[in-house]
Parts: C-alpha cells; structure tokens; sequence
C-alpha cells in the first residue's frame, strides 16, 4: 500500500476542511449564500448560528485529517467518523439541492466529500490488518 500517497490525501484534505471552514467562519453571509442561496440568508441568530457551528465543526475535522495525516497508525476514530459525518451531509445536501434549497456549488463541493469519504474507507480497509487490538473502532 502507499502510505505516502494516503499521508498527503488526509493532508489535503485538512487544510481542504480548514480552509473552507475558515472562509465559513470569516465570510457567513457569502458562504451562505454561495452554498445555500439567498433565501438562507434570513439575518436570523439561529441560521447565522448554526452556520457557524457548522464550520466550526469543518474547521475541527480538517484538524482531525491533518493529525490522521501526521501518524497513519493512529486516529482511525477520527476517520471514521469524518466517514459518517461526510455521507450524512452528502445526503442531507443533496436532498435540499434537489428541492431547491441549496446551490449547485453546495452540492458538488458535498459530492467531494463523498468521494473523500470512499478513499478514507478505502485507507481503512487495506490498513484493517495493522490495527492493534487496542483501537476502540477498526
């Protein structure tokens, strides 16, 4: 397996999550309505809110992939659950973009993510016979 290759696709996509985290936290009402379209941009606490949780939690992932990335062997939790948070938001966002509620740019950067999501598996299924019996998940 080619661990260099696996080691830069994790660092990558950190500073992918971290960067667009950033731009989120820096720029809501752009990356609101880049992402969402203008009827999301109600000015409403709890939207601008939840937006920033949001990418908060995209800024704390990329973190995670950069530490995956660091040390190959360890983490393996933390890719996981990039995994199940990657496939739920493919979906979520995908289902809105299909009733008109999110972009075209939404959705693709979102169809990235599950392709993201496929290579970690991948990554986890030919690492799964180096893992320790320690680890909490495999």
């Amino acid at each position: 397996m080619n661990y260099h290759f696996y080691k830069k696709a994790f660092f990558v996509g950190g500073l992918w999550n971290i960067g667009l985290g950033v731009f989120g936290l820096a720029f809501g009402t752009l990356a609101t309505k880049l992402l969402l379209g203008d009827q999301a941009l109600t000015g409403n606490f709890y939207q601008v809110l939840f937006f920033k949780v949001f990418m908060l939690a995209v800024v704390i992932f990329g973190v995670g992939y950069c530490s995956v990335a660091a040390d190959l062997t360890k983490n393996r939790v933390v890719i996981w659950l990039g995994i199940i948070a990657k496939l739920i938001l493919f979906a979520i966002f995908t289902w809105c973009f299909i009733i008109g509620q999110a972009t075209f740019l939404a959705f693709s950067t979102l169809f990235g993510d599950f392709l993201w999501a496929l290579l970690f598996f991948r990554f986890l299924q030919l690492t799964r016979d180096n893992v320790t019996v320690n680890h909490f998940i495999g």
